[in-house]
């Protein structure tokens, strides 16, 4: 059985990580002990997260430091943590959908991927109705970079080269359907320009290559940052609604009117039928310990941006998110359902 977190103890997050997991495995699976009652406090007994990530990856460290942090306004109770990768990352959107109806102390991390998979292949559920959106944790902002010593100095001139050669220059993404493969090709249809795109298993094979030098871009949402902090890498522009703090030199795509803004968020989601004091109490407990400046330390030097709404104004991202995803897949012929 995992330990609950414990706030405050610098410990805690590592003996979480190495026990939740066997413990989970099934856990939504069991009959439930008893139904809740109308307006039973939240929460009575623990609260599961699913991960859909490897204990020690970017997107459990930053689920167990918002745990953490939010585990102080949920009267202490215990939360587990529960890794579940693989599956292109869904396996915690599939399993909200198969939880018995009154279920409502199993969550999971929502991820881009939950967007994406429904776009290219049966996934079993609907990303715009089968969840409850309690709460955004961050957002990853997707970037077009180069290696340092590109010859092109900023996007325009990347746009008119490929103008000039087209389907010359090779940029890497992430897998074929990742907002970076739809984002860069999104802006070769607006500009009338052809690229090379090379879908590649993970970020970090995309990083490699262009450092390398056997890919001309990456486009990408997490890894970037790094890249560009230790010199390997120049930012040319982003896709953020406005430009990062962050970076301020470097424009947006929308900016410079070359492509359109785009969000590629991370929360906690619940089952669609989580009533309403649930969804109230965790979004009050994470929203509280998403302000504690050690939160802001850890989305900057993890290289995402805050993203600050109300439960209803996530719910409402996550189905425009959703809605642009489905527009620029369609028109790509990505769409097989």
């Amino acid at each position: 059985m995992a330990s609950p977190l414990k706030s405050g103890n610098p410990e805690a997050p590592r003996r979480r990580v190495l026990g939740a997991g066997a413990a989970l495995a099934a856990s939504w699976c069991l009959p439930l002990p008893r139904a809740h009652a109308q307006g039973e406090p939240f929460p009575s007994r623990p609260v599961h997260i699913i991960v859909p990530a490897q204990s020690g990856s970017p997107l459990d460290v930053l689920m167990h430091m918002a745990a953490e942090l939010a585990r102080a306004h949920l009267d202490d109770a215990e939360v587990r943590i529960d890794n579940r990768p693989g599956a292109a990352q869904t396996h915690g959107a599939e399993a909200l959908t198969r939880l018995a109806r009154d279920e409502r102390h199993v969550l999971a991390q929502c991820v881009p991927a939950w967007l994406r998979e429904p776009l290219l292949r049966e996934a079993g559920y609907d990303p715009a109705t089968d969840f409850r959106y309690v709460v955004p944790l961050a957002a990853y902002p997707v970037g077009i970079a180069v290696r340092q010593d590109s010859p092109y100095d900023d996007l325009p001139e990347l746009i008119e080269d490929a103008g000039r050669h087209p389907g010359d220059i090779s940029y890497g993404t992430a897998g074929i359907g990742s907002a970076g493969h739809l984002l860069m090709e999104d802006i070769g249809m607006r500009q009338g320009v052809r690229w090379n795109p090379i879908a590649m298993r993970t970020a970090g094979e995309v990083a490699r290559g262009v450092r390398h030098g056997f890919l001309d871009v990456m486009v990408d949402g997490a890894t970037w940052p790094d890249q560009v902090d230790s010199g390997a890498m120049r930012l040319l522009a982003t896709f953020t609604p406005e430009r990062l703090p962050r970076y301020p030199d470097v424009p947006t795509v929308a900016e410079l009117g070359v492509g359109q803004a785009y969000v590629s968020p991370v929360g906690l989601a619940g089952p669609r039928h989580l009533d309403v004091e649930a969804v109230r109490s965790l979004h009050r407990a994470f929203a509280s310990g998403k302000a504690d400046p050690t939160y802001a330390r850890h989305l900057e030097a993890a290289g995402l941006v805050p993203l600050d709404l109300d439960s209803a104004s996530f719910a409402d991202l996550m189905r425009r998110t959703y809605a642009q995803s489905r527009q620029m897949a369609s028109a790509l012929g990505l769409r097989q359902t």
